[in-house]
């Protein structure tokens, strides 16, 4: 078993999360569209979940950024992810009600776990190359 102070631990506690989160927001994404038709009856609506989802990740960069210069690359990321399963059970308290809207709100939480995911291929680049910060 790795020791506490094994560099490499960092790294591989990224590397999960980034997979979880990445499969989850995969999931979201392809669930986010149906459940629109499914609950508005309307075919068109299947672009506005991920709409949201865009949305949300675009208003998530600038409060995930600064959680991250001004605390720690770790706080940024983990406001992001805890926003995004935040937005998940909004999403399925939404589906459970049967309302468009606080699905694509939620939808629009879930977009915080996407700035994450990406913002998180940087920290991993910037540990492999030995920033530690």
């Amino acid at each position: 078993m790795p020791s506490r102070h094994d560099p490499a631990r960092p790294l591989r506690l990224l590397y999960s999360a980034q997979a979880v989160a990445a499969v989850g927001m995969a999931a979201g994404g392809t669930a986010g569209g149906l459940l629109a038709v499914d609950v508005t009856g309307d075919p068109a609506t299947v672009v506005l979940p991920l709409g949201a989802v865009v949305l949300g990740a675009t208003l998530a960069v600038p409060p995930v950024s600064v959680a991250m210069r001004r605390h720690s690359r770790r706080l940024g990321l983990l406001l992001g992810l805890l926003v995004a399963v935040a937005g998940a059970v909004v999403v399925i308290t939404g589906a459970y009600q049967r309302a468009l809207v606080p699905m694509l709100v939620g939808n629009a939480l879930l977009g915080a776990g996407n700035t994450a995911v990406m913002f998180g291929r940087y920290v991993a680049a910037d540990l492999v190359g030995g920033d530690e910060h």
